[in-house]
């Protein structure tokens, strides 16, 4: 899958510098590293990573300044109940995190890399062994070396134009 995102965006005229997808951070370009992403992208991947805040931080410190995070996965907002299987169940050694993540500690995880501005929503459903499964969006932002408000909403910042 990385492959054809990278030979489609090469195939489109954008350089490895301008638009890359990478299996791993190790991967990144040492050119990239220096320059900083505008956008990270994690979907549907937290739930394998078992040092979710070693990752985010790791991540946050490829972003430029007010560079993006974004992260997709499965929500758990504990409507299962107490005792219900969780939802990622039966993938053992694959999946770290079987329950997915609420909203408080995604917001914690962001927080303590240094992320502002951080926002989270429900983006979509889908069905995992008869039961509705609610997916996350969350992002947040590195902050500009500039930045006096670190609370500062990235839609805000978009609307002035920067």
């Amino acid at each position: 899958m990385v492959r054809a995102f990278n030979g489609a965006a090469r195939a489109q005229g954008l350089r490895a510098d301008e638009m890359c997808a990478v299996e791993s951070l190790a991967a990144v370009p040492a050119d990239v590293r220096r320059a900083g992403v505008d956008l990270a992208v994690c979907s549907m991947g937290y739930h394998h990573i078992a040092d979710v805040d070693a990752a985010t931080r790791a991540l946050a410190a490829l972003l430029a300044p007010r560079g993006v995070l974004a992260v997709a996965d499965v929500l758990d907002d504990g409507d299962a109940g107490a005792g219900a299987e969780p939802v990622l169940a039966g993938h053992e050694g694959v999946v770290a995190h079987p329950r997915g993540f609420a909203e408080a500690r995604v917001r914690g995880v962001f927080d303590r890399a240094g992320l502002v501005g951080v926002a989270f929503g429900v983006f979509t459903t889908a069905r995992k062994r008869g039961r509705v499964v609610r997916m996350f969006l969350a992002t947040g932002r590195r902050a500009a070396d500039t930045d006096t408000d670190a609370d500062t909403d990235i839609d805000a910042d978009a609307d002035a134009g920067m």
